[in-house]
């Protein structure tokens, strides 16, 4: 019996250990996160449609989270969207400032093992919130910004805000031309 209880919990450990994955290396305080992936998304990009026009502009910066004490590159951008020849939404005249100066609409990353893809949020400035983005590389003249959906989560409207609205008005499913 003592002998079938060593064998089972051998059994058992050796199982475990085979089945165990190894954790993705967590950043500490202190570390910078860089990525050279990202470089490519760097410009300005445009797209247009029968008076609609979508143009971004990113930035890649190495910027400081200071919750975390960790640095990190990322995409910040600059977003103007024309609608029926009328600018409905326009940030690009904050282009040249700086993650800090709080001017970007468009926060953005690489996704870990995809280095032709990048996520983050863009600020839909007529509908008081942001939306998560995904946009692919194509080749060194294209991107695709593939979507744009609502962040989860609850949603609250506080007073003298406007209420929620759950619909997008800018394009996606859309391919941007570098200018």
């Amino acid at each position: 019996m003592k002998n079938m209880l060593k064998i089972i919990l051998i059994f058992i450990v050796t199982l475990f250990m085979f089945n165990c994955k190894a954790q993705d290396s967590v950043p500490n305080s202190g570390d910078n996160i860089l990525d050279s992936n990202i470089n490519k998304f760097v410009g300005t990009w445009y797209w247009a449609d029968n008076g609609n026009s979508f143009k971004i502009i990113l930035k890649k910066e190495n910027i400081l989270f200071t919750s975390a004490n960790i640095r990190a590159d990322v995409l910040i951008g600059f977003h103007q969207f024309i609608q029926n020849n009328s600018i409905i939404e326009d940030a690009t005249q904050y282009s040249n400032t700086n993650y800090t100066d709080k001017k970007s609409t468009i926060l953005g990353a690489g996704v870990k093992n995809e280095v032709n893809l990048i996520t983050g949020s863009i600020r839909h400035l007529t509908k008081n919130k942001s939306v998560h983005f995904e946009i692919q590389y194509i080749v060194p003249t294209h991107i695709k910004l593939t979507e744009l959906k609502n962040t989860p989560g609850i949603k609250v409207n506080l007073p003298g805000k406007p209420p929620y609205d759950r619909s997008i008005s800018l394009p996606q499913d859309i391919i941007l031309t570098k200018q």
